[in-house]
């Protein structure tokens, strides 16, 4: 994809678009190629643009919030949004809004909540209640229209879920690896949600046993299905021995579990082999940043100056006779040549950098020892001879005979040249330089194809 940075590399092409433009070798070698490497999944985003979009699998999600955005880059891994021209994400289909796995939404025009499942179905929830124990992200609102092309999915009323194929514990926003027969002992069917829905929360680091304690403080023990309370804390630590501490769990976590009398004084905890490992690699960015090449060091063609005009040689006094006759005459000494100096900007032709300090191309040609007046180069310093220095040695005749017509200048089609765009490059009407060439129709000229150029 061509960046205002230059080429940046494209890994999976085919998650992007089919839309692809082939180029000669010449071409794509005089681009510069940035450091970096585009893949699917990947954020993007156009140079001022307020806009996001989610790219994967060949489509594009439109996200219009910048907290949207942050939802993404934190899913996926990604620094930072990437900075694509506008016309190249437009190459990817769009199919509706950004909705990142494990947020929150809701329809404008109702408050039923849902939990965003995957990139394409959304799981409806109880209650607010559940909606905090299941995520800590913020509720956004989305139209009807937005929701209804997701697919509905329910019966989500289990604080355990199934992520590629094993249980994990789910409470405000983290999702708890724990051993199968400990996760026997909490009550209900473990809910299957997707791998990238998984990735979406926070991943607790320390292992989970069969120890609970509720937001007013109270401790219980989970066994068979049911929490016991336990007494104090002299008592769980006689439970807990060397195993795992508590959960701290919300209440809608807590009220899923029946409360059944005291705990035991003694118990023997279940096993903690076999906890799953919680690694998700769903949705993971595997591209690399582009990073702007540092400027080069030939240094920056200088603004066009301002021509500086031939100063009027200084007439010196004619002496004054004494006793000779009148002197012959002394010939006044010649003005030094002045010229000024011009770097070639970009678009720059002759006849054009001719026009503009009041100088014939050809002039500028010889003064320049350039054998070619259409090999000039960006960056190129030309000297401009000004009216005293360009101005021919030879008197002019005095019954001046018409000069002959200048041979016209020649031009090679380049890839995206137009008839009217080359006129104009030249100074020349597009009608002119058609009829000089035999073009009678000026939408077809090739690649390579040479063009006189009328005066």
């Amino acid at each position: 994809v061509i960046t205002a940075d230059g080429k940046l590399p494209v890994s999976d092409p085919e998650n992007w678009t089919d839309q692809v433009v082939a180029l000669p070798d010449s071409v794509l070698n005089a681009i510069p190629t940035v450091e970096g490497v585009l893949a699917a999944p990947a954020v993007v985003t156009s140079q001022g643009n307020k806009l996001s979009y989610f790219i994967q699998s060949g489509e594009r999600r439109i996200s219009s919030t910048t907290a949207m955005t942050t939802e993404f880059l934190k899913l996926m891994g990604q620094p930072k949004n990437i900075t694509l021209p506008q016309s190249a994400i437009n190459t990817v289909p769009s199919v509706g809004q950004a909705m990142a796995p494990g947020t929150i939404v809701k329809a404008n025009n109702s408050s039923r909540l849902y939990l965003i499942d995957d990139l394409n179905n959304k799981i409806l929830l109880a209650s607010t209640s559940q909606a905090k124990s299941v995520s800590d992200s913020k509720t956004y609102t989305f139209s009807s229209a937005d929701l209804a092309k997701l697919t509905t999915r329910n019966g989500f009323t289990s604080f355990k879920v199934k992520c590629n194929s094993e249980t994990y514990l789910l409470d405000g926003g983290v999702i708890y690896p724990v051993a199968p027969e400990v996760a026997a002992h909490f009550p209900g069917d473990a809910y299957p949600l997707a791998t990238s829905t998984c990735a979406s929360f926070n991943l607790s680091s320390r292992p989970i046993g069969q120890f609970l304690r509720d937001s007013k403080g109270l401790l219980f023990f989970i066994e068979n299905g049911v929490r016991k309370r336990i007494s104090n804390w002299t008592h769980f630590g006689n439970l807990r021995g060397d195993g795992p501490g508590f959960l701290q769990a919300s209440s809608w976590f807590t009220s899923k579990i029946p409360l059944s009398g005291k705990a035991p004084a003694t118990v023997t905890l279940a096993s903690l082999e076999n906890t799953p490992t919680g690694n998700f690699g769903d949705l993971t960015f595997v591209g690399s940043v582009p990073v702007t090449s540092p400027a080069p060091t030939t240094p920056a063609p200088a603004p066009t100056p301002t021509p500086t005009p031939t100063p009027a040689p200084t007439p010196k006094p004619t002496p004054t006779p004494t006793s000779s006759p009148t002197p012959d005459p002394s010939p006044s000494p010649e003005p030094e040549p002045q010229e000024v100096q011009y770097r070639v900007q970009s678009g720059d032709t002759l006849v054009r950098i001719g026009a503009k300090f009041g100088v014939a191309p050809s002039v500028i040609q010889s003064y320049n020892n350039i054998s070619n007046p259409n090999l000039i180069r960006v960056g190129q310093l030309i000297k401009i001879p000004t009216a005293a220095s360009a101005a021919a040695p030879e008197p002019a005749p005095a019954a001046p005979e018409p000069a002959p017509a200048p041979e016209p200048t020649t031009y090679r089609v380049q890839s995206g040249d137009t008839l009217w765009g080359i006129a104009r490059k030249f100074g020349v009407s597009s009608k002119a330089l058609a009829e000089l060439n035999g073009i009678s129709n000026s939408n077809f000229i090739r690649v390579g194809q040479l063009l006189k150029i009328p005066s």
